[in-house]
């Protein structure tokens, strides 16, 4: 850890730069940020399009309510269950364990 840190000190002195270390996303984050997207193709489909799936949507509505319009985003998202966290390194499953980002601050 001390050798990383020193290459990164003389990195920043080379470059003239500051590296500054951050958290990565949670998974709650990566999750509203694709529902977000979702959002975005969601509210480019033509409303031609959109009427004709309107009954659809209509009766999934009426038979659960905003919890079918949430499944839906999901699936948009290509969401089936909640993901679990996996180390980037070894893909295994961690807990609360984060590995700690460093990004270039100009």
């Amino acid at each position: 850890m001390e050798q990383q840190r020193r290459t990164i000190d003389n990195l920043e002195r080379e470059l003239g730069c500051k590296f500054e270390s951050i958290e990565p996303p949670t998974l709650e984050d990566v999750i509203r940020s694709s529902a977000h997207q979702a959002v975005e193709k969601i509210e480019s489909i033509s409303m031609d399009l959109r009427n004709v799936f309107l009954p659809t949507a209509e009766k999934l509505m009426s038979d659960h309510g905003p919890g079918a319009l949430a499944a839906a985003i999901a699936h948009v998202c290509g969401c089936t269950q909640l993901p679990t966290s996996r180390s980037l390194i070894s893909y295994e499953q961690v807990g609360g364990f984060s590995i700690v980002f460093s990004i270039l601050v100009k």
